[in-house]
């Protein structure tokens, strides 16, 4: 073994100097001297004569330097491992001393041989490999990132490929002699890299490169045969994917197919090497636990409520790559999906992986039920829901899971696994009905375990719950859950060997739910004494489902759900069909066999064909009725489907054998009088409901309910020919009501739609209105006036509207001066109503009214916030008169006349203050002083509304702003313009504040102090709103603004840091902060993203889909 070690030694020692003399090569301005220094070193480790060409170095430093070098390293590391083997199998066991002291292996590197040999490698791979790779396939190597111990300068790693590059300007190299020159080098690599004393330090560091040459040299030549090369290679690299995790082979292979630039792409063999490894990370997808690693290694990093990746991953999961057996591929993922499922109800608490696995288990399951339904029955919906698709099996030998403890384990876990599936993500339509087969057991396991107290109550009420809100057929599938009939059974499932008996009389379950010995629920098989004693009723197991049931439908989960009221009606439906025709006319129509859906199977079985059927249809109603009482019909639509059922059932007579035997005999028994008088009286309480329902109800109604509006004429046209009066006129007019519902759509421009009066006619009383004293009144004007607005947007683009629109605009104009709040608050909505149906003629108007100076400052306000109305009305169209809005708000933010001299005066002092010059002594000052304090206006109370009206514009104009978006770039720099001015403006204005005289009295003193203070709260109002609009565009824009007003910032930090600095106020200063702290989350978030540190080193997102 000495001999093995000093070799050892050596050849690391040659390496040692090999890696100094390079380190020492640093950066220089001379490439002369780096290629000098270089081709000296390279002579040195190869052994060379100076004599030899220097131009071939770069090729001799591989194939005569590092490759030899690490092949006889690597054969004398093995040889000394195996005589280590030999030594120990001599020695025997390890006493207990021997153990506390343990001796360390003779090959053992030192750190800084560790450090050497790492660089050694690095060297390999930028001299040999990188230059015979196309490029755009491997990352740079200006890119790269390598340890902190290589200390090797880029001109240095460059070298070996500039001087392939121009050895290939020279004279072409066969892509054979390149192919085979990389199966050497990438040879030599692994092997090193392979050793157990590198395996966990190095190779993670090499296994993408390593990856990306195996695969490389596998497409590298475009052949019909492989050749040699090429087979070596694929043989290296199934070794190396079988040998390394799958984690880590699956995240190596989409590292390298990420660090691959779009210039690969436009090359054939760039192609070629995506489609590989893309083919080779479905492969691994396919292989036991890919699923697994392949969700650990797409959404590791991703933050835990996150569905929408999550449902990324799982469509592409299930999404069948090119070239892979769509077959094949979907039996794989649904086995993987099956374990998922399994592990995750049976993995420990609180383990978050498990949560996720769970989860995405879901996802996936909905997507193979709707991409995959009938590998999603027998594959999943057979194994997993094995004990509960034998509940109602008619097989006596079917299997069934062994002891008692085993069923309630069984069953346990399949309740875990349905709340797993339906609790989650929202579900499919297409999922939610694949679970039809398992709802009757289900509900009766819930009922059993209601009854019993058991712990599975509670998830089964959850995930039933669950499945009812969401299920579009839920009623459907409620209705025959109940009726005492054996259900059918897809195709799908009997072929994996389930079946059903349809030709008996009754339903008689073979099984019923049991307690199991751990407070769950277990399944066993009914005796036969016990099967004897229940055919007398065969309706009890169904009867005890009821009550259950109806506590299940008065959830509160279920409060805004329309499966109770559909359920209702279906169930009236049948109740009165059945009192119509008898069970004689209710006919089952068999399409089990043709069924093309699911649901096809059921809608057949839902009418019962027996009395035990008809008696369960009635016990439901009534529970429903009694249980739920008003709350079961929870939609319009669904009143008006149960009154059009009722209708529809006593619109004639019922024709029985007995009436027969009474025409003949024309006799009339009082049972018979008492029954039509009964449905008299249905019928005229039904007509009523209809009639108050089209009179005193909403005039805009769903489709749905219109549908079923119209659903009812026909029925209404019979009852109107009706021989009891009172039935016939209610029917008359309902049907008149209904008929005439769309009429105002064709009446002319010059009618409106209440009745026949005309546009003038509303005006007018409407203004009657108005002009009473009263103010319920003046506000009923107004809303009448309103609700006429909004009408008229189907004349938006007529002439005619035209003038009556600005006459509506100067009514609502006029009203804006109440004093009465609801009275102009009604009118500041209908200005907003009125530009939205007539946006070319309002807006102006509405604007012209705000510039208006004539207005009070008071109702200028009020337009300003009615403007702000129309303007989040306006939605994709305010870009349209976007200048009308922003130019409005800048008018009127300027100061008003009466202080623009003033202000004028103060920025005229602000920059004297600035020059070396004094003159605050002077008397001709103090004259201009005097002069300008007379110009100042007299009313502080007008001052104060003005500052009032320039602070809701401010405000006002930055949510315009916000609502802009991108079309805010033609406007920005005004805007900016004018609130850094009034910034400044109104900065300078606070500042300056009059020294106390020592003569002045107090009572002068305070005198002035409150008028300082009265004129400082107009300021600071407009300074608010200022530095308020530019928080809001820092806030809201957040990004856009880089593109938005990118020439913009720097004077917008200052401002901000100025404000922020030097002003007084408060709130002022909070708006400032949070303004900055804005920009400055912006600006880190463009500057230092957050990205995954693999991710970021080989530029790509952490989120990338492939």
């Amino acid at each position: 073994m000495d001999v093995e070690v000093k070799q050892q030694q050596a050849l690391m020692r040659s390496l040692r100097v090999f890696v100094d003399a390079l380190r020492d090569i640093k950066k220089t301005e001379d490439p002369v001297d780096v290629h000098r220094d270089v081709v000296e070193a390279v002579r040195v480790l190869c052994a060379s004569s100076e004599t030899q060409d220097r131009s071939q170095y770069h090729d001799e430093a591989w194939r005569r330097g590092l490759v030899p070098i690490f092949q006889k390293l690597c054969l004398c590391m093995t040889r000394m491992e195996a005589l280590e083997t030999q030594e120990r199998k001599k020695m025997g066991p390890q006493t207990s001393q021997q153990a506390e002291k343990p001796k360390a292996p003779a090959g053992l590197l030192s750190l800084r041989d560790y450090s050497v040999l790492q660089a050694a490698v690095e060297l390999l791979f930028c001299w040999g490999a990188y230059p015979r790779v196309v490029a755009g396939v491997l990352m740079p190597i200006e890119k790269r990132r390598p340890t902190r111990t290589l200390e090797i300068s880029k001109d240095v790693l460059m070298w070996g490929y500039r001087g392939y590059s121009r050895v290939i300007v020279d004279g072409q190299k066969t892509s054979e002699e390149t192919s085979n020159e990389l199966l050497h080098i990438t040879q030599a690599l692994l092997q090193l890299l392979s050793l157990p004393q590198f395996q966990l330090i190095l190779l993670p560091k090499y296994v993408v490169e390593l990856l990306a040459l195996l695969v490389y040299g596998e497409v590298a030549m475009d052949t019909q045969t492989p050749t040699p090369v090429q087979t070596e290679f694929v043989r290296l690299r199934e070794m190396v994917l079988r040998v390394l995790p799958l984690r880590m082979s699956m995240s190596s292979l989409r590292a390298a197919l990420g660090q691959a630039t779009p210039a690969a792409s436009e090359q054939a063999v760039g192609q070629r090497f995506k489609a590989r490894c893309g083919n080779l990370l479905s492969r691994l997808l396919m292989e036991d636990g890919g699923i697994v690693a392949t969700i650990e290694m797409l959404l590791g990093a991703v933050d835990g409520g996150n569905t929408q990746a999550r449902m990324q991953v799982a469509t592409l999961i299930c999404q069948c790559p090119s070239g892979e057996d769509p077959e094949k591929y979907a039996r794989a993922v649904c086995t993987q999906v099956r374990e998922l499922l399994l592990a995750a109800v049976t993995a420990e608490k609180g383990n978050t992986s498990s949560k996720l696995l769970g989860e995405m288990a879901a996802l996936l399951a909905d997507q193979l039920a709707t991409r995959h339904p009938v590998l999603f029955d027998t594959q999943i919906l057979a194994k997993l829901f094995h004990p509960l698709l034998i509940y109602e099996d008619s097989r006596v030998d079917a299997s069934t899971p062994s002891g008692e403890t085993n069923g309630e384990a069984a069953l346990t876990h399949c309740v875990e696994i349905a709340r797993l599936l339906l609790c989650g993500p929202p579900p499919s339509q297409r999922f939610l009905q694949a679970f039809a087969p398992l709802v009757r057991p289900l509900l009766h396991m819930y009922a059993f375990a209601a009854t019993s107290k058991s712990f599975l109550a509670t998830p089964l009420r959850a995930l039933l719950s669950v499945w009812i809100r969401s299920c579009s057929s839920a009623s459907l599938l409620l209705q025959v859950a109940v009726l005492p009939v054996t259900l059918p059974l897809q195709p799908t499932l009997t072929a994996c060997g389930y079946q059903r008996k349809y030709n008996q009389e009754s339903w008689r379950p073979l099984r019923q739910f049991c307690a199991g010995g751990g407070g769950g629920i277990s399944l066993r098989l009914v005796q036969g004494s016990t099967l004897a004693a229940d055919e007398e009723d065969a309706t009890d197991s169904l009867k005890v489902l009821i009550m259950p049931l109806v506590e299940l439908l008065g959830d509160k989960e279920l409060e805004n759900s329309e499966v109770v009221g559909d359920l209702f009606s279906s169930l009236l439906l049948t109740y009165m069909q059945v009192r119509k025709h008898g069970s004689e006319g209710l006919t089952l129509i068999d399409k089990r066999e043709d069924a093309a859906s699911p649901l096809a199977l059921y809608e057949s079985m839902k009418n019962p064909t027996s009395a035990e059927g008809i008696e369960m249809v009635l016990t439901l109603l009534l529970a429903l009725i009694e249980c739920l009482g008003p709350s079961v019909l929870r939609s319009a639509a669904t009143v008006l489907q149960c009154i059009g059922t009722v209708l529809e059932t006593y619109n004639t007579p019922a024709m029985k054998l007995v009436d027969k035997e009474q025409q003949e005999g024309n006799t009339m028994p009082s049972e018979d009088a008492e029954e039509e008088e009964e449905g008299d009286e249905i019928l005229t309480i039904c007509l009523g409901v209809i009639m108050t329902i089209l009179e005193a109800g909403s005039s805009h109604r769903s489709n749905a309910e219109e549908q079923q509006l119209r659903a009812m004429l026909p029925v209404l046209e019979v009852l109107s020919r009706h021989p009891r009066p009172e039935v016939a006129e209610l029917s008359s007019n309902a049907r008149a009501q209904i008929l005439s519902r769309g009429a105002a759509e064709n009446t002319c421009t010059s009618t409106t739609i209440e009745g026949e009066k005309s546009f003038e006619d509303v005006l007018r009383e409407a203004e009657q209105d108005l002009s009473s004293e009263l103010v319920p009144l003046r506000a009923r004007g107004v809303v009448t006036l309103t609700k006429l607005v909004r009408r008229s947007h189907i004349h938006a683009h007529d002439a005619e509207w035209a003038p009556r629109v600005h006459a509506l605009a100067r009514v609502f104009l006029l009203h804006v001066y109440d004093s009465e709040s609801y009275v102009f608050l009604a009118a500041i909505q209908g200005l907003a109503a009125l530009a939205d149906a007539h946006p070319d003629v309002a807006i102006p108007a509405l604007v012209k009214a705000l510039l208006d100076s004539s207005n009070s400052l008071e109702s200028r306000i009020k337009l300003s916030e009615a403007l702000l109305f129309s303007a989040k009305r306006c939605g994709e169209t305010l870009p349209k008169y976007g200048k009308l809005f922003v130019y409005a708000y800048l008018d009127c933010i300027r100061p008003p006349p009466s202080q623009r001299k003033h202000v004028k005066r103060m920025q005229q002092e602000a920059i004297k203050r600035v020059q070396l010059i004094q003159e605050v002594g002077s008397p001709g000052s103090k004259v201009e002083e005097t002069a300008h304090s007379a110009d100042e206006p007299e009313s502080e109370q007008k001052l104060l509304a003005a500052a009032t009206l320039r602070a809701s514009c401010l405000s006002n104009l930055a949510e315009v702003c916000a609502l802009l978006q991108w079309g805010l770039q033609p406007f920005l720099l005004d805007i900016l313009t004018c609130v850094f001015g009034v910034l400044q403006m109104e900065l300078e204005l606070a500042v300056k504040r009059r020294p106390a005289s020592d003569n002045e009295s107090d009572e002068r003193q305070q005198l002035r102090q409150h008028r300082e203070e009265e004129e400082q709260q107009r300021v600071v109002a407009v300074r608010r709103g200022a530095v308020f609009v530019l928080r809001y565009l820092v806030e809201l824009l957040g990004w856009k603004m880089l593109e938005l007003m990118s020439d913009q910032l720097s004077p917008l930090y200052h401002t901000l840091k100025h404000v922020a600095r030097v002003d007084r106020d408060r709130v002022v200063v909070f708006h400032a902060n949070r303004a900055l702290g804005a920009l400055d989350e912006v600006m880190r978030a463009e500057l230092f993203p957050r990205v995954d540190q693999q991710d970021a080193a080989l530029g790509i997102s952490s989120l990338r889909i492939l």
